[in-house]
């Protein structure tokens, strides 16, 4: 058999074709599983405080997340095998680091413009009180809430008899 495992032909596999992305095979998944988290972190950041929306959404992220660093690493290997664990290693590295540094501000950016187009016409008062000067930030303009402004709840007072032993 010259080294060939058994049943494997002579000329080889049959050809795949790949008619999205012929020179990387796994980019057309990649942009699946891609176009799934993006569209489940958004609706996360849309959605307020149905559940079902909220399970949802986390459902749709996961998925896309489930498949998407399995095949954004088998991309790599595929297209450096001469990188070896150091390329897979660093294309993590920066992903990782991409998404606590963008991500994490991008989504915050996101929770804001949500919070100021729902609390404006539904509070206009309490808006006028709590909120900071417009800030511009990934091209969305908003008002913050401004920490400062904001106080925390009081207890109520009751008198010591009361409170439980704990509080």
């Amino acid at each position: 058999m010259g080294g060939q495992w058994p049943g494997h032909q002579k000329h080889g596999s049959p050809k795949i074709r790949y008619p999205l992305t012929p020179s990387c095979p796994g980019c057309g998944l990649a942009m699946r599983t891609f176009s799934g988290t993006m569209c489940g972190l958004l609706w996360i950041a849309n959605t307020g405080a149905v559940e079902w929306a909220i399970f949802g959404a986390a459902t749709l992220d996961g998925m896309g997340k489930a498949f998407f660093w399995p095949t954004t690493l088998g991309i790599v290997s595929g297209q450096f095998p001469k990188g070896g664990s150091l390329t897979l290693n660093a294309i993590s590295g920066v992903g990782m680091i991409s998404v606590r540094v963008l991500g994490a501000s991008f989504l915050g950016t996101l929770q804001d413009v949500a919070l100021d187009r729902n609390l404006s016409p539904a509070h206009p008062d309490a808006y006028q009180v709590v909120t900071e000067q417009p800030q511009t930030k990934f091209a969305f303009t908003f008002h913050a809430l401004d920490a400062a402004k904001i106080e925390r709840p009081r207890r109520p007072s009751l008198p010591s008899s009361q409170y439980c032993a704990l509080c």
